[in-house]
C-alpha cells in the first residue's frame, strides 16, 4: 500500500502558487517517506512510502516468539503528509487536501513529453474529495423551501 496526498492551493496570483510549490519542495526535503509525484496548476500530488517488497518485514526483538511485523513505512508517510499539510496550513496557502492509503501503480506516461504519475483508488478518492471541497458554496446550496426535506434545521 502507498499513501497519496492531494493538496489544492488557494487561488491567488501565479507568483503565490509558485511560492506554495516552492514551500512544498522545501518541506519534502525533511520527509523520508513522501515524494512529489505531480504538480499541475494549483494542485500537487504527493505519494509514498514505496518500500521494496523484500524490506517490508522485520523481526520484532521485543516479541517473545520473534514474530515479524510490517515496517512502518506507510505510517511514516502519513506522518510526513500531516507534517507538510500542517506547515502549509500555517503558511495560509492550503485550500483543501486529502490523504488516502491503498494500492497504487506508478507509470511513466506520455508520448512527446514523458511524465510520471500514480493511479489507483487512493488517487481517485483524493482527487474526488478535493474536487468536492473546492466546489463553490453557491453551487451546493439547498434550494429555498427544500431545507425541511433535506433534513436541515
Amino acid at each position: 500500500d502507498a499513501v497519496v496526498c492531494v493538496i489544492s492551493f488557494k487561488r491567488a496570483e501565479p507568483t503565490d502558487s509558485n511560492d506554495a510549490h516552492a514551500a512544498v519542495d522545501a518541506l519534502l526535503v525533511q520527509c523520508a517517506h513522501l515524494l512529489k509525484v505531480k504538480a499541475v496548476g494549483n494542485r500537487v500530488v504527493l505519494a509514498g512510502s514505496f518500500t521494496p517488497p523484500g524490506e517490508q518485514w522485520c523481526a520484532d526483538p521485543t516479541s517473545p516468539g520473534g514474530e515479524t511485523h510490517v515496517v512502518t513505512g506507510v505510517a511514516a508517510a502519513v506522518a510526513d503528509a500531516v507534517h507538510v499539510l500542517h506547515a502549509l496550513r500555517d503558511l495560509g496557502v492550503v485550500a483543501c487536501a486529502c490523504v488516502a492509503v491503498g494500492p497504487v501503480v506508478g507509470a511513466v506516461v506520455g508520448r512527446d513529453r514523458l511524465s510520471y504519475d500514480v493511479y489507483g483508488d487512493p488517487v481517485r478518492e483524493c482527487h474526488f474529495a478535493v474536487e468536492q471541497l473546492t466546489v463553490p458554496p453557491s453551487s451546493t446550496a439547498i434550494p429555498s423551501g427544500a431545507s425541511a426535506a433535506a433534513g436541515v434545521a
